[in-house]
C-alpha cells in the first residue's frame, strides 16, 4: 500500500482528533476577550488588526453566517478589508515602517481548509481581493488565506517552519504574520495572514503555461504539481492526475486540465504529455542502474537534488503529520529547468503536536527519496551536508532570546486572548496554557536536535531494516521492511514440534514483541519462544445418548401468584441471546514498499502448519501466559453509541484532512 506507515498516522490523526469534539476547552483567565464596543485593547497585543465588514445584502453573495454554514465552501460573501498596524512596525518582510491600509474592496470572502473547518468553531478563510494587494508588505497579490491554527495551541509551528524553509534557501517559500481578526465589529481570534502556494510574481514565480505554449522551449515550463494523497486510490478528476510505474500520483495545480473555475488556465494534451514522461524519466533514473534512465541520463539532470534534500529534511525532522501523504506536498518545474521539491505547506501537525517521539529516522517516506537516502552515497551526502544548515538553524530558534523567544514575545498577548475566546486547545502532550506549549516545543527541538546529531552517521542511510528471525540459535528467515513501519512483518512459519509449544517471538533478551504496534527503526534479531510442554487438557466427558431423567418433583403448569409485583418483574426480563465464543485471528501482512535492491532474503513459504499455526494465531504473543477475556463487558454502555460514531466519523474524515481541492487555494 503506497506511504501505508504515513497512511496509518494520519487515520490515528483523524481519530486523536476527534477526541477533542468530546473534551471541552478549558477557560484561562490569561487573556480577556475584547468586547465589541472597545476593540481598543487590541492595540496591547502589538500585531496587525485585519478589520472585515461584511456587505450582508450584496446582490448575488451570500451572508457571512451562510458562509460559516457552507461545508464545501461554495459560499461567497463580499465586503471591505481595513488593516491597523502597531506604532513601528516592519513585520518580517519590510524594510520600512508600514502604515495602516486604507478600505481595500474584496472580490469575495469564504471558507477554506477541510479538518478545522468541520471540527472548529474556530474557522480558517479565503479571502480574495478585487485587484492585487500588498498587505503588511509580503507582496503583491488578489489571493490570501486566513489560518486558524486551532489545533496548534502555541500557534507557532506554521510559521517556525516557514521561517527554517526560508533560511534554508528553499524558493517561494510562503510568507504568514500572526494577526487579530475582526469581522463586522466582532473579535474572531488569532489568525495568521498568509500567502497561498499558487503561480504568481510574488509566489511560485514560475513561466504561466498558456494554450499556445506547445513547443519547446516553452512547452518545457512552468508546471506546479501536488502530491496527489495517499489514501486516493481513485482521483475525482482523473484526467488531472498522473501516475507513474511506482505508483507515485500527481495532480495539477498549474495548468490544470480540469477545473470548475473559470478563472484557471487548462493546459493542452501536449503540455500534459510532457510533464507525465518527464516525470516517468526522472523516476527511471532514480531507480536505474548507477541512478540513470536508459538513455543513461543521471537523475540530478532531472531533479534538482538539495531541493529534495531540504524539503525531506523539513518533514522528517519535525516528523510532520502531512509528509508526503497529502496535497500540500508540492513540486515545481521551470522553464528550461529541473523539477523541484517545494514550496512547503502545513505544519501545524507536526514538531511532537500528535507524537512525542523524537530518537528515529524514517518518519517520512517518499518513495524517490527513500531510495536515493538508502543506496545513493552522493545524495546521502549530501543530506549530512545540509543537516548541518539545519543544525545551526534549529540552534538559532531554540536558544534563549532566539527566534521561538521573539516569537513568543510577539505572539503571547494575542494567543491568550485567543484562548479567552475559544479556550485552550486539547493537548496530546498534557500541556495546558501558552507557556506550557512553548516549553514543551522547545524541548521537543532540542531532543530531535540532540538524536540526529548523535545518529546521522550511523543510521541515516538505514532506511531500510533487516529483521532476522532464529529458532534454537539458528537462523529460519529474514525480511527487509521499510524502517519507522508498523506492522509490517511476515515472520517464517515455524515447523511443528510435537513435544512444545511455540508461544512467539521474542527479542533476544527475552522481552516479546508486539507486531501490531512496534515500530521498526533498526535491524534486529526475533527469536522463536517455545514452552517446555505443551498443557494436559482435561478429557472431554462422555455424553449419553439418552436423556438424564431427574427426580426434580412435579411442577405446575399454573405459578402460584402472592404478589402483584412479581407478575411486573416477570414480564421486565428481556430474552439474552447466547453470546457466541470469539477467536482471534491474526493476518499477516506483506511488505509493500519495493526496490529494485533485492528486499528479501531466505524467504521462507507462507504455509502454516496445522497445529503449530494455531498456537502462533491464537497465542497472541502471550508467553506469559495470559488470556484474552472475551465475556462483553457488563458496565455502562449508554455513550456506546455516541463513541462509535465519532470513531466511524474519524476513519472517514481521514480520507480528506487537508485534501488541498482548488476550492482551498
Amino acid at each position: 500500500m503506497k506511504h501505508r506507515s504515513n497512511l496509518c498516522k494520519r487515520i490515528f490523526t483523524a481519530l486523536a482528533l476527534s477526541v477533542t469534539m468530546l473534551v471541552t476547552a478549558v477557560p484561562v483567565s490569561a487573556g480577556e476577550i475584547p468586547e465589541s464596543d472597545d476593540l481598543s485593547m487590541l492595540s496591547d497585543n502589538n500585531i496587525p488588526v485585519v478589520y472585515i465588514t461584511v456587505d450582508n445584502s450584496a446582490e448575488g453573495f451570500s451572508t457571512f453566517e451562510e458562509v460559516n454554514q457552507s461545508p464545501d465552501h461554495s459560499a461567497r460573501c463580499t465586503g471591505t478589508v481595513r488593516i491597523d498596524v502597531p506604532d513601528g512596525y516592519k513585520g518580517d518582510y519590510s524594510d520600512t515602517v508600514l502604515e495602516d491600509t486604507e478600505e481595500l474592496q474584496l472580490d469575495y470572502m469564504r471558507g477554506r481548509g477541510n479538518f478545522t473547518w468541520d471540527f472548529a468553531e474556530k474557522k480558517p478563510y479565503k479571502i480574495k481581493f478585487d485587484k492585487k494587494q500588498n498587505p503588511l508588505g509580503m507582496g503583491k497579490n488578489k489571493h490570501w488565506a486566513l489560518l486558524a491554527n486551532r489545533f496548534d495551541g502555541s500557534m507557532l509551528r506554521n510559521r517556525l517552519a516557514m521561517y527554517i524553509a526560508t533560511q534554508l534557501g528553499m524558493e517561494y517559500t510562503p510568507k504568514m504574520l500572526p494577526v487579530d481578526l475582526v469581522i463586522d465589529g466582532k473579535y474572531m481570534g488569532s489568525y495568521y495572514l498568509s500567502e497561498l502556494v499558487r503561480v504568481g510574481k510574488s509566489r511560485v514565480d514560475i513561466d504561466e503555461l498558456t494554450p499556445d505554449d506547445n513547443e519547446e522551449p516553452n512547452i518545457t515550463g512552468g508546471y506546479l504539481l501536488a502530491i496527489e494523497p495517499a489514501w486516493s486510490t481513485k482521483p475525482a478528476h482523473p484526467e488531472n492526475t498522473v501516475t507513474t510505474s511506482r505508483n507515485e500520483s500527481f495532480s495539477f495545480e498549474s495548468p490544470e486540465f480540469y477545473s470548475e473555475d473559470e478563472d484557471d488556465v487548462l493546459g493542452t494534451e501536449q503540455q500534459k504529455e510532457y510533464i507525465e514522461n518527464y516525470l516517468k524519466e526522472t523516476e527511471e533514473a532514480i531507480f536505474g542502474q548507477d541512478f540513470k534512465n536508459s538513455d543513461g541520463v543521471s537523475y540530478t539532470e532531472y531533479l534538482d537534488a538539495q531541493s529534495a534534500a531540504d524539503f525531506w529534511w523539513l518533514q522528517e525532522f519535525t516528523i510532520n503529520s502531512d509528509a508526503f501523504t497529502t496535497s500540500s506536498n508540492y513540486l515545481y518545474k521551470k522553464r528550461d529547468g529541473k523539477l523541484y521539491f517545494g514550496p512547503i505547506w502545513d505544519f501545524d501537525y507536526s514538531m511532537g503536536l500528535l507524537d512525542s517521539e523524537t530518537h528515529s529516522f524514517n518518519q517520512s517516506h517518499y518513495s524517490w527519496l527513500t531510495h536515493l537516502r538508502a543506496y545513493n552515497s552522493d545524495y546521502q551526502q549530501l543530506l549530512k551536508d545540509r543537516w548541518k544548515v539545519l543544525d545551526s538553524i534549529i540552534t538559532d530558534i531554540v536558544k534563549e532570546g532566539g527566534v521561538l523567544d521573539q516569537y513568543v514575545s510577539e505572539q503571547r498577548n494575542s494567543t491568550e486572548d485567543d484562548y479567552a475566546l475559544w479556550g485552550v486547545p486539547f493537548s496530546f502532550n498534557k500541556v495546558s496554557g501558552f507557556d506550557e506549549e512553548v516549553e514543551f516545543l522547545r524541548t521537543w527541538l532540542t531532543e530531535r536536535q540532540a538524536w540526529i546529531n548523535e545518529n546521522i552517521d550511523t543510521k541515516l542511510d538505514h532506511a531500510y531494516v533487516t529483521v532476522t528471525f532464529k529458532s534454537d540459535g539458528e537462523v529460519i528467515g529474514s525480511c527487509t521492511v521499510l524502517g519507522g513501519t508498523k506492522n509490517m512483518l511476515s515472520p517464517p512459519s515455524i515447523p511443528y514440534d510435537e513435544n512444545r509449544p511455540f508461544y512467539g517471538w521474542t527479542y533476544e533478551n527475552g522481552e516479546s514483541i508486539d507486531f501490531i504496534n512496534t515500530k521498526i527503526i533498526e535491524d534486529m534479531v526475533l527469536v522463536a519462544n517455545y514452552g517446555s510442554t505443551y498443557p494436559d487438557f482435561p478429557d472431554e466427558p462422555e455424553i449419553s445418548d439418552e436423556p438424564e431423567i431427574s427426580d426434580e418433583p412435579e411442577i405446575s403448569d399454573e405459578p402460584e401468584i402472592s404478589d402483584v409485583s412479581e407478575v411486573s418483574e416477570i414480564s421486565e426480563i428481556s430474552e439474552v441471546s447466547e453470546v457466541p465464543e470469539i477467536s482471534q485471528v491474526s493476518e499477516k501482512s506483506e511488505v509493500s514498499q519495493k526496490t529494485d535492491t533485492p528486499a528479501n532474503t531466505n524467504s521462507q513459504s507462507t504455509e502454516k502448519s496445522n497445529t503449530q499455526n494455531s498456537v502462533v494465531n491464537t497465542s497472541s504473543q502471550t508467553n506469559s501466559g495470559n488470556t484474552t477475556n472475551n465475556t462483553p463487558s457488563t458496565g455502562d454502555n449508554s455513550l456506546l453509541p455516541f463513541f462509535m460514531m465519532t470513531f466511524i466519523l474519524s476513519l472517514s474524515t481521514a480520507f480528506f484532512i487537508n485534501k488541498k481541492s482548488k476550492h482551498n487555494h
